[in-house]
């Protein structure tokens, strides 16, 4: 290829203003086809106070899924791009100001079990109390 006809991952992260993060984002690319059978899909939502974050936060989800939401995207991700984005997201956030909910909607055969995990701040579980 011609010089200039193709950019590398490191110019493209830089384009985007990743930092470090474009690095492991671009490397990682958009997944293997022969894990796709293990995959859980995940809702993940996320609640960052800082704009130039959340942006951040937003680029590297719309590699790993789809946005449903302004902060929240559907993502189909076995164990290892479970990590993979989570070590992404990491470097960005602030764990005392910043949250980043991962709630497991389980296989697409139909698990009904709800699993919600966390980085940065805590999730709360509140109870559901009907008030008449």
């Amino acid at each position: 290829m011609a010089d200039g006809a193709a950019k590398g991952a490191d110019e493209v992260a830089e384009s985007n203003d990743l930092g470090p993060v474009g690095h492991l984002y671009y490397a990682i690319g958009h997944g293997e086809r022969s894990e796709r059978m293990s995959r859980i899909r995940y809702l993940v939502s996320y609640d960052i106070s800082n704009p130039k974050r959340l942006r951040r936060v937003a680029r590297v989800l719309e590699g790993f899924g789809v946005r449903l939401q302004y902060s929240v995207f559907e993502c189909p991700l076995d164990g290892t791009r479970l990590a993979m984005l989570q070590a992404a997201l990491q470097p960005i956030i602030k764990e005392d100001e910043d949250q980043v909910l991962f709630v497991s909607l389980g296989p697409s055969s139909g698990d009904a079990s709800l699993i919600i995990d966390a980085l940065g701040l805590p999730y709360v579980v509140r109870s559901r109390v009907t008030i008449i």
